[in-house]
C-alpha cells in the first residue's frame, strides 16, 4: 500500500472520523454539533451508563474526540487503544485544542518535528502511561546486542536518555524532553478503538458486531488498520495493551496476523512484516503484566 506524508496526517485525522458522522472537516471550527450525534448514539446503542458514559462536555468546553496521536516521524511504534481517557485535566487540555479548526485541532494531537501539544499536558501530571512508554520506547529503538543481556538493560537504555537532559528545570520536562529524544525520528502512535473519552476503558469488543456496524465502526476500523499500514515504518512495533484491547487488534487485523509465541501473558507474533506484541493484562497495574522491571526485561528480550 502506497504511505502517507506527513502533510497529509491532519487530514488523515480527520477522515478517519467520517464514518462515525463526526463531521471533521478541516477548515471549520470545531463546534460540539460536530460530534454530539455520534457520542450520544455511542452511548445509546453501547448501552452505557454512569462512569462509563462518552463525556460529551466538560466545565463548558467541549470534550472532542480523538481517534489518534502522532508523536515524531516516521512511526516505528504504534499503540492500539480502546478509548481516550477523561479525567479532571481533560477540560483545561480541550479549551486549548478545540480553540480552532478541525485542522489545529489534530495539529494539537500530531508532531513529527517537534513535540505536539498535548505533551505539555501529557507529562504535567503524575501519571505512569508515558513514562511507562519511553522505557519501552528507549530498548526498542537502541537495544542490546550480544549473546547476553545484562540485566537491568532495560532501565539504564532509559536512564542514559534522561541523564541528556539533567539540566530541565522539573522532573516532568526531563521526562518530556527525553521521551521527544527517542520518538522525533522514531516516532510513536495511538490508535484509539473508539475516539470518545470517558473516566472508564470501555469494553466495547463484546459488543453486538451488528451494533458496531450500525454506527459506523467497521468503516472507522479499516480506516485506521490502512492508515497503520500506509504509516508504520517497515518493520515497526505494534503493542495493545489489555485483554479488550488484544481482542479488538485480532479482530481487525484479522489472518494477516500470524502468532508466532503464546504465553499467559502475553503473546507475539507478525503482521505484514511488522512485529506485533499482544498483552493481556494492563502494564503497571496492580494485577497487570509487564508490572516490573523484571517483567519488562522479560518481554523486551523475548522480542529481540
Amino acid at each position: 500500500m502506497d504511505g502517507i506524508t506527513e502533510s497529509q496526517l491532519a487530514d488523515a485525522f480527520c477522515a478517519v472520523l467520517r464514518p462515525l458522522n463526526v463531521h471533521a472537516h478541516r477548515q471549520q471550527a470545531v463546534q460540539p454539533v460536530d460530534f454530539q450525534r455520534a457520542l450520544f448514539n455511542a452511548n445509546r446503542g453501547f448501552g452505557l451508563r454512569g462512569q462509563a458514559q462518552f463525556q460529551f462536555i466538560s466545565k463548558g468546553v467541549p470534550v472532542a474526540p480523538i481517534p489518534l496521536t502522532i508523536v515524531g516521524w516516521p512511526v516505528h511504534v504504534v499503540l492500539w487503544g480502546l478509548n481516550p481517557r477523561f479525567s479532571e485535566d481533560t477540560a483545561s487540555e480541550k479549551q486549548v485544542a478545540t480553540g480552532g479548526t478541525w485542522t489545529d485541532y489534530a495539529a494539537f494531537y500530531i508532531g513529527t518535528h517537534q513535540a505536539p501539544a498535548f505533551f505539555q499536558y501529557a507529562f504535567s501530571g503524575h501519571g505512569h502511561y508515558y513514562p511507562t512508554l519511553a522505557m519501552v520506547m528507549a530498548t526498542l529503538k537502541d537495544p542490546v546486542t550480544g549473546p547476553t543481556t545484562p540485566t537491568g538493560h532495560v532501565v539504564r537504555k532509559l536512564h542514559d536518555y534522561l541523564g541528556a537532559h539533567a539540566v530541565a528545570q522539573t522532573p516532568a520536562m526531563k521526562n518530556a524532553a527525553a521521551f521527544w529524544t527517542m520518538a522525533h525520528d522514531f516516532g510513536v502512535m495511538t490508535l484509539e478503538f473508539i475516539p470518545f473519552h470517558s473516566p472508564r476503558t470501555i469494553a466495547v469488543t463484546k459488543q453486538n458486531p451488528a451494533t458496531l456496524q450500525a454506527l459506523g465502526y467497521h468503516a472507522y476500523h479499516q480506516q485506521l488498520v490502512a492508515l497503520m499500514e500506509q504509516v508504520v515504518a517497515p518493520k515497526g512495533w505494534i503493542v495493545a495493551n489489555g485483554a479488550d484491547a488484544v481482542a479488538a487488534l485480532r479482530a481487525q487485523l484479522g489472518p494477516a496476523l500470524v502468532i508466532d509465541k503464546t504465553t499467559p501473558q502475553y503473546a507475539l507474533g507478525t503482521w505484514k512484516g511488522r512485529s506485533v506484541t499482544l498483552l493481556r493484562t494492563f502494564w503497571k497495574t496492580a494485577k497487570g503484566w509487564p508490572n516490573s522491571d523484571a517483567d519488562f526485561r522479560t518481554w523486551l528480550e523475548q522480542i529481540w
